[in-house]
């Protein structure tokens, strides 16, 4: 069965859908299902298509990272023990180390004091925390719910979500809907022929 046989089939079943969620319901790639859609619209008021234009939040590779590993401000936090630590023993210990210092410095969950010798030690000031970033970014990639400006905000100005807009269509039966598609008839005359 062809793509617009398909859409007038759907249509049948129900009153409207999204054209990006018809194309994962049928396991088709989205531009396929658009296609089909277009197709439909020249056929005169069989369907009415609106455009829907939404804003999609996308992990950034780091984002996907902070997804899988946590934070680097838990991190930082996770490899802390009671006795404290030295600064330069948690800047060795993964990348995003000094970000992850910090971070865990401004959110009041370690505090830094130098020793008598002058080394600069990291100290847990809370018992357990809590790693935000790691569950926004999950609530992103599930697309569980809308964040707010400023969590958004937040991931932006960190690098861990793009933004990106995606056209779909919301696609209803026409005035004239019908299953079977026949192009109208149209009268030529010899004048039109001679154009």
């Amino acid at each position: 069965m062809d793509i617009q046989n398909l859409i007038l089939l759907e249509l049948t079943d129900g009153s409207y859908f999204k054209s990006d969620k018809l194309a994962e319901k049928l396991g088709v790639d989205h531009q396929v299902v658009v296609g089909g859609i277009k197709s439909l619209e020249n056929y005169s008021g069989i369907i009415d298509c609106k455009d829907v234009v939404e804003v999609i939040l996308q992990l950034t590779d780091e984002g996907d990272e902070i997804l899988n590993s946590g934070s680097h401000e838990y991190r930082v936090y996770c490899a802390i023990p009671e006795s404290g630590i030295p600064q330069s023993d948690i800047l060795k210990m993964f990348p995003g180390a000094k970000i992850g210092i910090s971070k865990a410095l401004s959110s009041k969950w370690v505090s830094l004091v130098k020793n008598e010798a002058g080394v600069p030690y990291l100290y847990r000031l809370i018992p357990e925390v809590k790693d935000d970033v790691q569950h926004l970014l999950l609530d992103v990639k599930e697309s569980k719910r809308l964040l707010s400006d400023n969590e958004k905000s937040q991931l932006k100005k960190r690098k861990l979500v793009t933004e990106s807009k995606r056209t779909s269509y919301l696609v209803r039966k026409g005035p004239s809907f019908s299953t079977n598609i026949r192009s109208e008839e149209t009268d030529l005359s010899s004048e039109l022929l001679s154009r």
